[in-house]
């Protein structure tokens, strides 16, 4: 074999690979089309996805009588209603406060509650109990209610979310 004949080789894979990237660009414009096309009745259909979201939080927000007990309701294939709301944590002054941990709890539990920039970690400290909050000075807020309305099928959202952001596309 000659390094002409091995030339060859070489040019009939290239043209083989480019055979394979025509049809992937094809798909690919292909696909950027269909959204492209759909895009203006996507968007609209999702603003009045919106439209028809806002009502239902107003109501739900302005008769939270109606979902005492069970707290939510699932119908149409949506969960809405309230749900618990966690409080905010509530103490001084944040360095006293990682004194006070420092302090009173074990070295292993302040390490999880306290960041090395010297900060409280809240998600830690949500976990102690009542009386532990209470020993390093924090009380716990008022949480109340939040409104919750989620699809059982999210990935609707996220497909929407996907295709909007989708920056090849072209209105």
């Amino acid at each position: 074999m000659t390094l002409g004949e091995i030339i060859e080789l070489a040019r009939l894979y290239a043209v083989a690979r480019r055979a394979v990237q025509d049809v992937v660009d094809a798909i690919q414009e292909d696909h950027r089309k269909a959204i492209a096309a759909r895009l203006t009745a996507l968007t609209a259909a999702t603003e009045d996805m919106k439209a028809a979201r806002a009502p239902l939080l107003e109501a739900i927000r302005a008769h939270p009588g109606l979902f005492a007990k069970p707290r939510t309701q699932d119908v149409y294939g949506l969960r809405f209603g309230l749900r618990s709301k966690q409080g905010d944590l509530v103490f001084d002054s944040e360095d006293e406060l990682v004194t006070r941990i420092r302090r009173t709890m074990t070295p292993e539990l302040a390490r999880q509650l306290i960041i090395e920039t010297a900060t409280v970690s809240t998600p830690a400290l949500r976990k102690l109990a009542p009386a532990d909050l209470e020993r390093i000075g924090v009380k716990i807020g008022e949480g109340g209610h939040d409104v919750t309305i989620t699809a059982h099928d999210g990935a609707l959202d996220r497909m929407i979310a996907g295709l909007l952001s989708d920056s090849s596309v072209e209105a």
